[in-house]
C-alpha cells in the first residue's frame, strides 16, 4: 500500500501512514460521489439567513410546484418560452427546471428536463430567453421577500 491510500477489508476500511503503518478506522457517514459527475450549469444565490431561507421557501411553495423531495421544486417553463427543439415535442412536456433550497442556499439549475423522458434531444440548456425569463423570475423573488443578495 502507499502512504495515504485507504483499502477495505470486509466491512472494515484501513488507511496507510506515511511510515507505512496501516490501522484500521470507524465511518458513521461515508459519501460516494460517482467519479462521471459533471458539473452542472446554475444560478446559485448563498449565505441565505435562517429567516431569508424560511422566506424564500414560503414564497417557492406559493409559486411553484413542489417536487418529490422537500426542499425540490419544478419551474414550469411556459409554452411560448419552449426553444425549438421542445416545440416538437408536446408529447415530453411540460418542461420545467430544478430548484434547489438548502438551508443557507437557493440554486436554480439551468438544465430543461422533460417530466416524460430522461433521454431526449429536447432536454437542453436553457435558451438566452429562458434564462432571461429565470433571472426576471429571481429578481422579483427576491425584491418581494425583500433578500438583498
Amino acid at each position: 500500500m502507499t502512504p495515504g491510500s485507504t483499502y477495505e477489508h470486509g466491512r472494515s476500511l484501513s488507511i496507510c501512514l506515511l511510515d507505512g503503518e496501516t490501522f484500521p478506522i470507524r465511518i458513521k457517514y461515508l459519501e460516494i460521489k460517482p467519479t462521471f459527475y459533471k458539473a452542472m450549469r446554475q444560478i446559485v444565490i448563498d449565505e441565505l439567513s435562517p429567516m431569508e431561507r424560511d422566506n424564500l421557501d414560503s414564497f417557492l411553495k406559493r409559486t411553484l410546484k413542489p417536487g418529490p423531495v422537500i426542499g425540490i421544486y419544478w419551474f414550469i417553463l411556459p409554452s411560448d418560452l419552449h426553444s425549438e427543439a421542445q416545440q416538437g415535442h408536446d408529447d415530453c412536456g411540460p418542461f420545467y427546471l430544478a430548484v434547489e433550497l438548502e438551508n443557507s442556499r437557493l440554486c436554480f439549475e439551468l438544465l430543461v428536463r422533460s417530466t416524460t423522458n430522461l433521454h431526449c434531444s429536447c432536454i437542453a440548456y436553457v435558451t438566452p430567453v429562458q434564462r432571461q425569463f429565470i433571472l426576471d423570475f429571481i429578481d422579483k423573488m427576491l425584491a418581494e421577500e425583500m433578500i438583498k443578495a
